[in-house]
């Protein structure tokens, strides 16, 4: 996990192993004034098929 650069969100990498999917790492954004999931992005769509959550573990500066 780690923090946005204002502080603001948390990043939550986690795997979804389900139905035989690999590479399926999603990233949920949440809130750190109410603690809630305000979206769930898949790693993928970022541009980064095979990446692992150890790729993105280390956040630098809040910059997803």
């Amino acid at each position: 996990m780690f923090l946005s650069r204002d502080e603001s969100k948390l990043y939550f990498p986690y795997s979804d192993t389900g139905r035989g999917k690999r590479y399926n790492i999603k990233i949920s954004v949440i809130t750190t004034s109410r603690y809630k999931i305000i979206k769930t992005l898949l790693l993928k769509d970022l541009g980064h098929a095979k990446a692992n959550t150890y790729d993105i573990i280390h956040g630098l500066k809040g910059k997803l």
